[in-house]
């Protein structure tokens, strides 16, 4: 069972439920988008179809939720090895609120510099490629993490 936050709009602790919770009942938590490049291309992955909240919409790079009692950027690196195997050095960008009838989160982007070559995990992610388009569909906060990070950049406006 994975715990989260349940936070504020100001990002200050409440308390902490279940992932499921969290998503049920619309509880604000934390969740991290990683944008990643590599020879002017995005990684782009295509989500699982086990996944509960958007399964087989794309996304850029890597996203997933901040467990309880962890900072943004501990698991920014946890989900990059957990779904790619890769560490690479990671800047954040900003955050933002999200608000879909799915989610209801805080979301601190990062951005770094992703290799050629990936060990992905299966059971997370269905395809994983680099590209100059944005493929279709592609969650909303894929979206906004683009605008963040690339914000004069018209290719990656979604």
């Amino acid at each position: 069972m994975e715990w989260l936050d349940v936070v504020s709009a100001e990002g200050e602790i409440l308390g902490k439920a279940t992932r499921k919770q969290c998503h049920e009942q619309r509880l604000r938590h934390r969740m991290i988008q990683i944008v990643l490049a590599h020879g002017g291309k995005l990684l782009f992955q295509q989500r699982s179809k086990s996944k509960d909240v958007y399964p087989f919409l794309w996304e850029v790079g890597v996203s997933g939720h901040v467990r309880s009692g962890e900072q943004a950027a501990s698991a920014a690196a946890r989900e990059l090895f957990e779904e790619l195997g890769i560490r690479p050095r990671l800047q954040e960008k900003g955050c933002f609120e999200l608000s879909t009838p799915k989610e209801l989160a805080i979301v601190h982007v990062y951005y770094g510099s992703c290799p050629q070559k990936l060990h992905v995990d299966s059971q997370e992610v269905a395809s994983v490629h680099f590209s100059e388009k944005i493929p279709s569909p592609i969650t909303v906060a894929s979206k906004v993490a683009l605008k963040i990070v690339c914000p004069k950049d018209h290719r990656w406006s979604a």
